[in-house]
Order: structure tokens, then C-alpha cells, then sequence
């Protein structure tokens, strides 16, 4: 197996696992938000927010992984890369550093260097 696939494989894996236990965590967001007494609209942006995230590491993970199977797909897995550090760099702006950031980062670099590698494989 070519390693672009392999790190794509793998990371793609993580990152479902990851976005399944945030979307999971909508029960959390639920109760904080009744305890802070959060009014509509603010309630519903942000709980859909929540899970809007979790169904787009989702899907970078399935775009991902299609992707690293094309001629050319390594640009594509570079652009998920590229999604995921953008993600990781608003979420430390706006809320510093915390795991999410991190692993964000992590993804993000990963998906690059398998992009590197399934562009030179394409070659």
C-alpha cells in the first residue's frame, strides 16, 4: 500500500472517530446552554454550529480518503489538509489553545504530507 494512502487512511479514521465523539457531545452543549440561560437565536446557532463541525470532519474525512484512491487526488487531500488548519487557526483565535486546536493542527499536517506523497506517487 503507498504510504499517501496509508497516512490517509489512518488519519481519515481518527478523524471520524473524533467528529463522532464531538457530535456526540450535543448533549453537553444542550445543558450549558440551559444553565448559562443562552435566549434564541443564540441557542440554535449554536448547538447547529456544533454540529455542523462534526458532520464537516466527517465529510473531509470521506473527501479525503476518495480522493487519495484518484490519479490526481492528492490536491484534493491537500485542500482537506489545508480545511482543517483553517479550522484549528479560527478556533485559536477566537477560543486560544486547547486539545481541539491541537488536533486540528495534527490532521491538517497529516493530510498535507499525504497530499506531498500521493502528488510525488502520481508523477
Amino acid at each position: 500500500m503507498k504510504i499517501g494512502r496509508w497516512i490517509t487512511g489512518v488519519t481519515g479514521v481518527v478523524l471520524i472517530a473524533l467528529a463522532s465523539l464531538h457530535g456526540m457531545k450535543i448533549g453537553d452543549i444542550e445543558k450549558r446552554v440551559m444553565e448559562q440561560g443562552i435566549k434564541p437565536p443564540l441557542d440554535g446557532i449554536l448547538e447547529s454550529g456544533w454540529l455542523i463541525f462534526s458532520a464537516e470532519m466527517m465529510a473531509l474525512a470521506v473527501i479525503a480518503f476518495i480522493a487519495a484512491g484518484m490519479k490526481r487526488g492528492g490536491w484534493i487531500v491537500i485542500l482537506c489538509g489545508a480545511a482543517m488548519g483553517i479550522n484549528g487557526a479560527l478556533m485559536f483565535h477566537f477560543m486560544g489553545a486547547f486539545f481541539a486546536v491541537y488536533g486540528c493542527a495534527a490532521i491538517g499536517a497529516l493530510y498535507l504530507v499525504a497530499g506531498g506523497f500521493l502528488l510525488k506517487q502520481a508523477e
